[in-house]
């Protein structure tokens, strides 16, 4: 083993470490439940913003709709004794017109009365969404209240694990810690042996010139997962 890889193996150790002081905090109950209620406080206050969007919506359809209804009421009020006209068959015409204005004067009523049973419900719906907002609110800052202590216990070793890290991080080659960064940001563990001329991650078998190179140069790249690949 080169004495590059002694240092990025090294540094690796350190910064495992760090993740893992960090990981205890990070996965404490706390703070999941933390997180847990900050979405449901978000789903709800979504929720009801839709919802209120909708009644609002609902109500100048019913305003509408009353106007509408007033307005076929009038046309439907004939005094048929002082406005029928003489002629039979003008007559039947008028008739028609008050029976297809009375119907549609139904039609009008029974949909505002469906809208009005929706912003009742909607009116319900927006009031427990804002319950379960203020609930969801109330359990957040009393969990993530819980965390901040908890990572303040943490805190101290954390640094502490984080200083020693960076210690060891000057004597790592800058390309190699480069390539290292890059494979941690993609979730990859980064470093992995050389066994039996496969990757000691995706266990993929190496081709003969990178196990050349590794032997030769003490370290390569994985052509498959792109770990940097030491011998051991």
């Amino acid at each position: 083993m080169t004495d590059q890889i002694k240092k990025l193996l090294a540094y690796q150790a350190a910064d495992a470490a760090v993740d893992e002081a960090e990981k205890k905090v990070k996965t404490s109950k706390a703070r999941k439940t933390a997180n847990l209620m900050k979405q449901r406080y978000e789903l709800a206050v979504e929720e009801r913003k839709k919802l209120i969007a909708s009644r609002d919506e609902a109500e100048t359809l019913v305003a509408s709709m009353a106007a509408e209804i007033d307005k076929l009421a009038s046309l439907a009020d004939v005094d048929r004794a002082k406005d029928a006209p003489e002629d039979v068959d003008a007559l039947k015409k008028l008739l028609a017109e008050i029976d297809k204005i009375s119907q549609n004067l139904k039609k009008a009523e029974d949909k505002l009365n469906q809208i009005n049973s929706l912003v009742a419900a909607n009116e319900k719906k927006i009031n427990e969404y804002a319950a379960v907002a203020n609930k969801a609110k109330e359990e957040f800052n009393a969990n993530k209240a819980e965390y901040e202590e908890i990572y303040a216990q943490a805190k101290p070793e954390i640094d502490a694990l984080a200083a020693e890290r960076e210690k060891v991080k000057a004597d790592v080659d800058k390309t190699l810690l480069a390539k290292y960064l890059s494979l941690k940001k993609n979730k990859i563990t980064p470093t992995a042996p050389l066994t039996n001329s496969r990757c000691g991650g995706c266990h993929m078998e190496m081709p003969a010139f990178a196990v050349s190179n590794a032997t030769k140069n003490g370290y390569c790249e994985c052509e498959n997962c792109g770990r940097i690949i030491y011998v051991e």
